[in-house]
């Protein structure tokens, strides 16, 4: 069974009520992810998933601005290796529970600790009862690199605090009241089920756990020696340490990088349509060279070609698109045809898009056409027109 789905289902298994399965986006320079917001119920998870504690470092004061400014930064390093190591080991202690078919540790890797304390004995559900239903890894996973694509927000940290507080709230009120999760009516499930989505009222209130950071990490690894990759959330729990979770975090990235394909091809169409308008029946303009969004980067232009008049046309049809009109891009012309296009959003550093979909510029002979890569994380814009820069020169 696949890993993502796997670890869906184990805490669809112990969370029989309903819970959180992720949520997030990023902050940072270049990583902005506001778009990324994901909580589902149990239902949502088990059809459409197929996807130290930290120190803070006081500095002395010193007199000396350069002396004050080297420790600083010599502590913050030391902090961040820290944080890496620490999450990182995680990871891998995820994968290998894999390997090993530990389904305790999955859960220890995922919650705190008095949750799942609570899942086992209010829910029923056993580390030996999930392996008999999900059955051991006859696969093979081996981390190969781990990439921390930026930090979570503290909008979606708040839901990461407030999710463990209303379960630890939930599973707190059952043990009261002797109850199992076998007793609850349809209507306190579906009340529970509001619970979980933050409609918390104060007899499930609760501030056990404190997300105070956390990381959109995508980590490649082989499994059967064959290359893939996951994406996860990370997150800093006050007292517990690193917690992850992964549950729909390929959907997404899937997702964003099919809205970024489908602009590229609205590009494709906008700078066809566009050099139709302005070189028909002119041979001289029949050359081939790169545009880009950034006219410095322009490269091998025909003289006779009115680039201002050319971007003003792609920009009109690229407002039919999207009114903002806010991706940098990169566009191939092999004798006059737009042969080749790539773009991301200028205001979010992350994914380049390009039509023909998952591919980059190639060149047989003379010919120049595409070819489908593995891995479009692989490469940015600037590598792109990178290539298409060297396949002309």
């Amino acid at each position: 069974m696949e890993l993502r789905k796997k670890a869906a289902l184990i805490t669809a298994l112990c969370l029989t009520v309903s819970l959180f399965a992720g949520c997030g986006a990023l902050d940072g320079d270049g990583m902005e992810r506001t778009d990324v917001s994901v909580t589902e119920s149990t239902t949502e998870i088990t059809e459409d998933v197929e996807e130290t504690e930290q120190t803070e470092a006081a500095v002395t004061e010193s007199t000396e601005v350069s002396e004050t400014t080297a420790v600083t930064t010599t502590v913050s390093e030391k902090t961040a290796n820290k944080e890496a190591a620490d999450y990182e080991d995680l990871i891998r202690s995820y994968y290998e529970a894999e390997n090993t078919s530990d389904y305790e540790a999955f859960m220890n890797l995922m919650y705190p600790e008095k949750i799942v304390d609570y899942m086992y004995t209010i829910s029923g559900i056993t580390a030996e009862s999930m392996a008999e239903s999900l059955g051991t890894s006859d696969s093979h996973y081996e981390v190969t690199e781990i990439i921390n694509e930026g930090e979570i927000t503290d909008e979606y940290l708040d839901s990461f605090t407030m999710t463990f507080n209303a379960m630890y709230g939930i599973y707190c009120k059952l043990e009261s009241e002797g109850r199992t999760v076998e007793d609850l009516t349809d209507d306190e499930r579906a009340e529970f089920s509001g619970i979980v989505y933050g409609d918390v009222p104060e007899a499930y209130a609760s501030d056990k756990y404190k997300a105070t950071k956390g990381y959109d990490v995508t980590v490649r690894y082989t499994i059967d020696g064959k290359p893939d990759e996951d994406y996860f959330y990370v997150f800093y729990i006050d007292g517990e340490g690193w917690k992850l979770t992964n549950t729909m975090r390929k959907w997404l990235k899937n997702a964003q990088q099919s809205s970024l394909n489908a602009n590229a091809k609205s590009l494709f169409t906008s700078v066809t349509t566009a050099l139709m308008e302005l070189t028909s029946g002119n041979e001289n303009l029949y050359e081939t060279y790169v545009l880009s969004s950034d006219p410095s980067k322009n490269y091998n232009i025909p003289s006779g070609l009115d680039t201002d008049e050319l971007y003003n046309k792609i920009d009109e049809y690229l407002k039919l698109y999207d009114e903002n009109n806010t991706y940098d891009y990169v566009a191939l012309i092999d004798e006059g045809v737009c042969k080749y296009t790539a773009m991301h959003k200028n205001s979010e550093g992350y994914g380049v898009g390009t039509f023909p979909q998952q591919s980059i510029p190639d060149k047989s002979g003379t010919n120049i056409s595409s070819k489908e890569v593995d891995r479009m994380g692989d490469y940015t814009l600037d590598d792109i027109y990178g290539i298409c820069v060297d396949l002309i020169k």
